[in-house]
């Protein structure tokens, strides 16, 4: 199991840190969006492509298009944000019992163990605390997480790497979840709150 850092939910406050700026790049079934986001004063995209993938060499074409875009747009910053494309994951939110915190990558494995259909020897995780809570005279962690396959992000990341690119975090555009239900987390407590999540794939 890889334990990999996962962008969590909004880009902002990691694209805050000292950096000239990033690429990022959101692979799909369909297409391969690009972005070139400079942030020495302030966060600022500078340079945006969306572009259709052809039926077959994905991966040559992912390079070429990659490619040509830093030339065409002069992109000197090397560091990468992935958004990989992916045959499938689960996010499910858990609650576990308090352990410590080096412990609770092993405590979510045993609670998906017969629900996420991967061989969990060979996936990546990670998660977010959304709170501690009481129940039942017991101290429990609220946690979202994520697993899904690690051979397919090491594909890709490796991919990047033949442009001497540095993949520098692993995004899920869904793995805002935890924001969502601290915003309604009030609500949540008389009612239940539905979220849809809509894009191409689906």
């Amino acid at each position: 199991m890889a334990d990999f850092r996962f962008l969590q939910g909004i880009y902002p406050d990691f694209l805050s840190k000292k950096t000239l700026g990033y690429i990022i790049i959101d692979i799909s079934s369909s297409q391969i969006k690009l972005f070139s986001v400079e942030t020495k004063t302030g966060v600022k995209i500078s340079a945006s492509k969306i572009i259709d993938f052809p039926a077959e060499q994905k991966d040559k074409f992912i390079l070429d298009s990659l490619q040509n875009f830093i030339k065409d747009n002069n992109i000197s910053h090397k560091d990468v944000i992935l958004i990989p494309q992916l045959s499938s994951y689960l996010i499910k939110r858990l609650e576990l019992p308090l352990v410590p915190k080096e412990e609770i990558p092993k405590a979510i494995m045993w609670q998906i163990k017969d629900e996420s259909g991967f061989d969990l020897s060979k996936v990546a995780l990670d998660y977010q605390l959304i709170s501690k809570k009481e129940k039942d005279g017991a101290e429990l962690l609220d946690i979202n997480c994520v697993v899904l396959p690690q051979d397919e992000i090491i594909r890709q990341v490796l991919l990047l790497k033949e442009l001497d690119l540095t993949c520098v975090l692993v995004s899920l555009a869904v793995f805002g979840y935890p924001k969502i239900i601290k915003r309604y987390r009030k609500d949540l407590e008389t009612s239940t709150v539905g979220v849809l999540h809509l894009d191409e794939e689906n």
